[in-house]
């Protein structure tokens, strides 16, 4: 068995004076101790040169500095371009209304992405997984994905269960994510709180005690911008019995469940940090860095920016406990990046080979699962266990159960974007006082049922 550094000098000494090789066995790497040890021949498309589209992430920023082994395994040629979340939708996008795929694969965002199948510019890689020359099914084990963000890859919204599993499979989680709480341990020590909110009413009122502007600390931290507040409000939607859609696409967001979920969402900005009508994710985990915020509830995978001397203020003191309870139970939302191939992009099974590379078990065991692993068997885990708070290895397993799970923050239906940003000006009405919560909700209602019209 050849090492990893002979193996690619021979094949770059070998395609560079043009000798075919024909593989007539698996490849596997001695160096690589067992790792990637697929009943495949990793080596099928040596000197293919493949160009993905990421989301500034931080699966990119750790996958990019690791792609040399992709490439010692491969012997193909691979880079990244690497994009803000609405720059790479509108350059992936261009790319497929053009009918030339730039990339042979990408990062894809749940939003568009029933309106980019409905078009046809996703590949369905369910042939590639399915077909035993370019996949080993049982070292890949596509069935070790959690059920919920397994759905996603389908193109299934958690919030509908009464649709049926399709065939196709439109990308594979990349990461995984659900909704908790995140609580100051240390402000409810100082304040002699013992216990974490388990209603939404104990959560209003912990929150109003530790709303504290003259040591510099609000009781409460979330997104308000635009459709943002919308993908926010989807905690407190779903916790009191609300939903996007009904089974006949009737929308939701103006039901008396609803309107009553976004008052309470709209009463704690009361107690909100300073701009709360500018904050996003980005901004709301700065705030909670800086140590100006006692609670916030969003995407679990805050943690590991929290717990890095070098980001976070609060390195220590900060707790992670399940969302409360509402009318309907306890619920969660979730959300996953998905990596895709553009129906027109060239070399679609080389592509397909960085997929599975990239989110294989031994990839994610390497360090990845540290953005959000959607893979049962890692965070199940000793490994993981060891390299995260105990509290929030619990509370993010919890969180992702199938009868907790309950929707993704937006629709996954076509035209979610448009619908999300119907929802997000109606909102942001409230948060500058123009209408009341009532008005608001009905105005989006009745946008979204015109849209909704058109789908139907």
């Amino acid at each position: 068995m050849i090492t990893v550094r002979a193996q690619k000098w021979l094949v770059g000494i070998l395609l560079s004076i043009g000798i075919l090789i024909i593989a007539v066995a698996p490849v596997t790497l001695a160096s690589q101790e067992g790792e990637f040890n697929a009943n495949i021949d990793w080596q099928k498309f040596a000197g293919t040169r493949l160009k993905v589209a990421m989301c500034s992430h931080p699966a990119t920023r750790f996958l990019e500095p690791i792609l040399g082994e992709f490439e010692a395994l491969t012997g193909m040629d691979i880079s990244f371009d690497t994009y803000e979340t609405d720059a790479l939708r509108q350059k992936v996008q261009t790319e497929m209304m053009a009918g030339k795929a730039i990339h042979n694969a990408f990062m894809l965002h749940l939003a568009p992405m029933q309106s980019w199948v409905s078009h046809g510019w996703i590949e369905d890689i369910a042939p590639y997984l399915n077909n035993p020359e370019f996949t080993d099914k049982s070292w890949y084990d596509f069935d070790d994905f959690i059920p919920s963000f397994g759905k996603f890859a389908k193109g299934m919204d958690p919030s509908m269960p009464w649709q049926l599993e399709p065939d196709e499979l439109w990308g594979i989680p990349l990461d995984a994510y659900t909704s908790i709480l995140y609580y100051r341990k240390d402000l409810y020590k100082k304040h002699g709180i013992y216990k974490t909110p388990t209603s939404f009413p104990e959560l209003y009122e912990q929150i109003g005690k530790l709303t504290l502007p003259d040591k510099g600390v609000y009781g409460y931290v979330g997104r308000r911008r635009r459709a943002h507040a919308g993908h926010h409000w989807t905690q407190y939607l779903i916790s009191w019995g609300g939903h996007w859609f009904d089974e006949n696409m009737n929308p939701g967001i103006d039901s008396p469940e609803a309107i009553e979920a976004y008052k309470f969402y709209q009463s704690l900005e009361q107690f909100a940090t300073p701009g709360i009508a500018d904050l996003n994710y980005p901004e709301c985990l700065s705030e909670y860095a800086a140590g100006r915020a006692a609670f916030w509830i969003d995407m679990g995978f805050g943690q590991s920016t929290l717990e890095d001397p070098s980001l976070s203020k609060v390195v220590g003191k900060v707790g992670y406990a399940p969302c409360p309870v509402g009318k309907a139970g306890l619920k969660s939302y979730g959300w996953s990046w998905l990596l895709a191939i553009p129906s027109t992009a060239k070399n679609k099974e080389a592509a397909w080979y960085f997929i599975q590379w990239a989110t294989s078990k031994e990839v994610y065991l390497k360090g990845l699962m540290d953005i959000g692993c959607p893979r049962a068997s890692v965070t199940n885990s000793k490994k993981f266990a060891e390299r995260n708070a105990k509290d929030w290895v619990y509370t993010t397993s919890l969180m992702a159960q199938p009868a907790i799970f309950s929707a993704a923050p937006v629709p996954l239906v076509e035209r979610s974007s448009e619908l999300m940003d119907a929802l997000g000006i109606e909102m942001g009405y409230v948060t500058a006082g123009i209408k009341t919560p009532v008005e608001a909700m009905r105005a989006a209602g009745e946008k979204w049922r015109e849209i909704a019209a058109e789908l139907k």
